[in-house]
């Protein structure tokens, strides 16, 4: 595997590093490796994924909503290229599909937190679950909000300030969630928000 990157990714990452830093196997990351390689070739950018690909190419995405998946993806392409190279297209899989509990909820954590001062505010999670509510939805309508699906959203909102903002602070703070995901026992830490991820290479 490690040759094999060295030869068809622009940046050759040390499997040892990437052994260290997922919860992968060398055979997973091997698998992973030949995905990726048929992802690059889908998209037409050699070495990485554009947007579009990367969605249809990670199965917990395929479903999701724009919103989601492009705070995702400006997470990932931390230098801005527009595309997905191979070591974030590692730390994608490993964060929303092979990681452990503790490595998706501070992904997930990162995914809502979009003006990134280290916690979730209301309008940050009303956003974004406003934005999956409403996925279905052509992009060449207008969406208005009903009263009843306004209630709805208010509702879920205010549920999970509830349950998990423990000080009243008015936001969610990191250690509120891994409070709240540790006294649930919850497995899939997406559901606290309302999400179910698909956990699949």
């Amino acid at each position: 595997l490690a040759a094999a990157c060295a030869v068809n990714a622009p940046v050759a990452v040390p499997l040892q590093r990437l052994l260290q830093e997922t919860s992968m196997t060398r055979t997973e990351l091997f698998r992973l490796f030949n995905r990726f390689k048929a992802l690059c070739q889908m998209s037409g950018t050699p070495g990485s994924i554009d947007k579009k690909t990367f969605k249809e190419g990670v199965s917990s995405l395929a479903f999701e909503d724009d919103t989601f998946v492009d705070r995702i993806f400006q997470l990932l392409d931390e230098d801005g290229s527009g595309t997905v190279e191979w070591d974030e297209f590692v730390n994608a899989v490993n964060a929303l599909e092979t990681g452990s509990p503790y490595d998706k909820l501070v992904f997930c954590f990162q995914v809502y937190d979009r003006d990134n001062n280290q916690s979730i505010d209301r309008k940050e999670l009303e956003h974004m679950f406003t934005s999956m509510l409403l996925s279905q939805t052509s992009e060449s309508q207008k969406v208005e909000i009903s009263t009843d699906l306004q209630e709805l959203i208010d509702d879920f909102v205010n549920s999970i300030y509830d349950t998990i903002d423990i000080d009243r602070s008015g936001s969610l703070e990191f250690s509120e969630v891994l409070e709240a995901i540790q006294r649930r026992k919850v497995t899939d830490v997406w559901e606290i928000f309302g999400r179910t991820l698909v956990s699949r290479i």
